[in-house]
């Protein structure tokens, strides 16, 4: 990566600024707006600022990643201009999904690409890409997994040069030729914290690998339980594969101490600084399409694939809520049941889902979801519940075996009560 990039002659007259560019988004366009990592940040304000000042209405659909995404497409100003559709939801995203000045639409993460091919055709993309190389192709850089697609569909593509954006291979090689307009910039990717984890993350992570066999090709999320599961594995004599739907810090911690020769595949990447140096030009590195990453096809193929995911909260029967906080819509369905219905089509596999026991004010083992609350994993697809008090085995265990398995792992204090509403159940 380097901020000395200039570019081609060539390729002279595509070169505008970011307001420049915006110019040429027509009323009532629909338009993609790149997010994670690669948000393209200067045609993102050029487009608010355009908004606001024209009232230039468009159709908006983006993908944003809470916590580093700025989301503000619901602000009062531009939110009636924009008729912004999100494929994930966020926190930050919360009161304008609730009062419907944006709108989600749910989907499982294999669907996305399908449901920008038919319903959500894109007339223009704002993407950020790593700069040409000799042959005239761009990387996608830190998003692989519908981008590519987005701009071989959309009519016209504005896009961010930035001469530090990582060149990461996989479904990333973009023809210069697609791009009609350019903005050049040095800003890189947009990084992420990496988490950190205490004592209840450490007990987590320590049940998880005990489940685990000794070769596995493993598919996790970013986070503090992530983070500690792949500490965990890293002090361990395991042989460990990545095909995740993220790419993060740990994960290349990981493989890097481990060596081997495999492929790390993944759709995006989701870290810090460090973590996009060292993808640059990586030999083993490859972003794929959702519609490979999170294909049940390809992952029933892969042999021990498990699957690690995160809840906001699971009841008595094992279903999982991983999207809503008290009716807020704060999540999405993602990829988790599209890997969890993988890993259990794997010869070996297994999926599980790893969260502590409680907040600090209530359980997150519930005796049951509230009305209204959507089940983002239903309960026959999990293998393991585990909180820092254990592992709760649900595969084929009847719904007395689950319940008494899932209070067992509960916060202690909240135990008798979860016991005396699954006796007084309907």
């Amino acid at each position: 990566m380097s901020a000395t990039w200039r570019g081609t002659q060539a390729l002279d007259s595509a070169r505008v600024t970011a307001a420049e560019a915006i110019a040429h988004v027509p009323e009532g366009a629909t338009v993609f707006l790149e997010q994670g990592a690669c948000e393209p940040l200067r045609l993102h304000a050029a487009l608010l600022d355009c908004v606001r000042s024209s009232r230039r209405r468009i159709r908006l659909i983006a993908a944003p990643v809470a916590n580093q995404n700025a989301c503000d497409f619901g602000a009062e100003d531009v939110a009636p201009y924009l008729g912004c559709t999100v494929f994930v939801g966020t926190p930050e995203l919360a009161d304008a999904l609730r009062s419907g000045s944006v709108s989600y639409a749910p989907m499982h993460w294999s669907e996305v690409i399908g449901a920008v091919r038919d319903v959500y055709r894109p007339d223009v993309a704002l993407l950020k890409v790593a700069p040409p190389d000799a042959d005239g192709f761009c990387s996608v850089s830190g998003n692989g997994a519908f981008e590519l697609e987005i701009a071989q569909l959309a009519n016209t593509v504005i896009a961010e040069v930035d001469a530090n954006a990582p060149w990461v291979d996989g479904d990333t090689r973009l023809h210069q030729s697609r791009i009609h307009y350019w903005v050049d910039v040095d800003d890189g990717l947009r990084p992420m914290r990496d988490s950190s984890w205490g004592d209840v993350e450490q007990s987590i992570a320590r049940h998880v690998v005990e489940l685990l066999p000794r070769s596995l090709t493993l598919q996790i999320g970013p986070g503090r339980v992530p983070n500690a599961v792949l500490a965990h594995l890293a002090q361990e004599s395991v042989d460990v594969r990545i095909h995740s739907g993220i790419l993060t810090d740990g994960m290349m911690r990981l493989v890097e101490l481990r060596g081997g020769d495999g492929p790390i595949v993944a759709g995006m990447l989701l870290g810090t600084q460090r973590l996009y140096e060292a993808v640059h030009r990586h030999p083993r590195v490859q972003l794929r399409r959702t519609d490979f990453t999170h294909s049940i096809d390809v992952l029933s193929r892969i042999d021990r694939f498990i699957a690690i995911n995160s809840a906001i909260e699971v009841d008595l029967l094992g279903q999982v809520n991983a999207e809503s906080v008290g009716g807020r819509q704060v999540s999405g369905v993602g990829g988790q049941m599209d890997f969890f219905r993988g890993a259990r089509a794997s010869d070996g596999g297994m999926a599980v889902v790893a969260m502590p026991s409680s907040t600090r004010t209530r359980s997150r083992i519930v005796a049951q979801l509230a009305s209204g609350t959507p089940v983002s994993t239903p309960r026959v697809d999990i293998d393991y519940i585990v909180t820092e008090h254990g592992a709760a085995a649900l595969r084929r265990r009847t719904e007395g075996e689950r319940a008494e398995a899932l209070i067992s792992i509960a916060a202690p204090e909240h135990r008798e009560a979860l016991r005396a509403a699954w006796r007084t159940r309907a």
